[in-house]
């Protein structure tokens, strides 16, 4: 992670942090093996134990943590707190939740991966993408939405997208990555209870805001995606070397 300061009045604070990082930090602090290239996890030898370390991740006390930071880099909150101003607000600019597919060699996730790409670039259409990111097609919709592919020396990348909010699938050795990256988490829906007129406390889904405290609903809006994703397309038809590897794994 690191904390970017502004120097200039109202002293604006960015603060990036890498949860990747802090899951491959907390594996050797529990004696977890495991092997990582970049900003991935290639194997680890207690699966239960690192999916733990993602749910204490996804329900940090980030109001708690992040001012703390901001503490270490602006000596002058006493100052501003004195003459009668507001602390911070914290908010995401955004948020990017991935998940991870394992698969024991780069061989295996080969046999399998051309008829995933070809799947996704000509099997899916709009309403695939909206349903992806949980929206529903609509005639007032006057968004963009895209699918576009791209190949680069890592992988090839695949992007379904929704005005700024996009679901994306690649690969990366023996690792394919489904990632949601969220610039707009109004497209989504929060559970939100508020005190009425009559006093009575209602329930209502309210567009999200990007407040960190609704970090644990990205997390829950992203995990939503990927599993539509993932099922679409495990429904995907095989060719070639895929059907050996299904009959192999079946």
């Amino acid at each position: 992670m690191h904390v970017r300061i502004q120097t200039w009045a109202p002293y604006s604070t960015q603060i990036d942090v890498n949860g990747r990082e802090w899951l491959c930090r907390q594996l050797q602090h529990d004696d977890i093996a495991f092997e990582r290239s970049d900003n991935k996890i290639l194997w680890v030898s207690d699966f239960d134990a690192t999916a733990k370390l993602a749910e204490q991740f996804r329900h940090t006390e980030w109001l708690t943590f992040l001012i703390r930071h901001v503490a270490a880099v602006n000596p002058l909150l006493p100052a501003i707190a004195a003459a009668g101003f507001d602390g911070y607000w914290f908010g995401m600019d955004q948020a990017e939740v991935a998940t991870d597919i394992l698969f024991k060699s780069r061989a295996d996730l080969e046999r399998i991966h051309p008829d995933l790409v070809n799947a996704a670039i000509t099997g899916f259409g709009a309403t695939d993408v909206m349903r992806f990111l949980g929206q529903k097609p609509h005639h007032a919709f006057t968004g963009e939405v895209v699918i576009d592919s791209k190949k680069r020396p890592e992988g090839c990348r695949i992007k379904f997208r929704i005005r700024c909010n996009s679901v994306k699938l690649y690969d990366h050795l023996n690792v394919l990555r489904i990632e949601t990256t969220m610039n707009h988490p109004a497209e989504f829906k929060i559970l939100t209870s508020f005190e009425n007129a009559e006093g009575k406390v209602v329930c209502r889904w309210c567009p999200m805001r990007k407040g960190v405290s609704n970090f644990w609903r990205d997390a829950e809006v992203a995990q939503g995606a990927h599993s539509r994703l993932i099922d679409a397309l495990a429904k995907a038809p095989l060719q070639g070397n895929s059907r050996s590897l299904a009959r192999s794994s079946s």
